[in-house]
C-alpha cells in the first residue's frame, strides 16, 4: 500500500523521489554484493530518509485536508475519511526517524481528545501538519 502514495507523491509533491529511491536501492545491492557495508548502510540513510518524507507528506495531506474540509463549513462527518487516513499516517510516524512514540501518542490524543474528530479545529489540525512538517523538513 505505501507503494500507492509513492506514486502519489514521486507524481506531484516530491518529483524524482522514486528515481532516487530506486537507485539507492540498487547501488546498496550492488554494495552487499561487493562487501561494501560502509556504501550499503549509507544507500540505507537514503532510503529510510525518503521513506519517512512519504509519511510524513501523507500525513501532512490529510490533516491539511481535514483541516480545509473543516473550515469549508461541510458537514463534519465528510473529514472523517481524510482524518481517519491522517490518523493511520500520524500513528505510522512513529516507525520513521522523525518521532518518538511517545511524540506521536501526544498527536493522536489531540486528535481524540473531547469528541475526537467531530471536536478537533481546522486550526489544531493546521498546526499539527506544520509541526509534522517542519520536522521532516517539507
Amino acid at each position: 500500500t505505501l507503494n500507492k502514495y509513492f506514486k502519489k507523491i514521486n507524481d506531484s509533491n516530491m518529483p524524482g523521489i522514486a528515481q532516487t529511491v530506486y537507485d539507492a536501492f540498487k547501488l546498496g545491492r550492488a554494495a552487499i554484493v561487493a562487501g561494501d557495508y560502509t556504501l550499503r548502510d549509507e544507500q540505507a540513510a537514503i532510503i529510510q530518509e525518503h521513506m519517512d518524507k512519504i509519511i510524513a507528506q501523507k500525513a501532512i495531506d490529510y490533516l491539511t485536508g481535514g483541516a480545509e474540509a473543516i473550515s469549508s463549513g461541510a458537514p463534519r462527518e465528510d473529514s472523517f475519511h481524510g482524518l481517519s487516513e491522517g490518523y493511520g499516517f500520524v500513528l505510522s510516524l512513529q516507525f520513521t526517524s522523525l518521532f518518538t512514540n511517545s511524540e506521536v501518542n501526544t498527536m493522536l490524543n489531540a486528535m481524540m481528545d473531547g469528541d475526537g474528530f467531530w471536536d478537533i479545529s481546522a486550526d489544531d489540525l493546521s498546526n499539527m501538519a506544520a509541526d509534522i512538517s517542519a520536522a521532516a523538513g517539507l
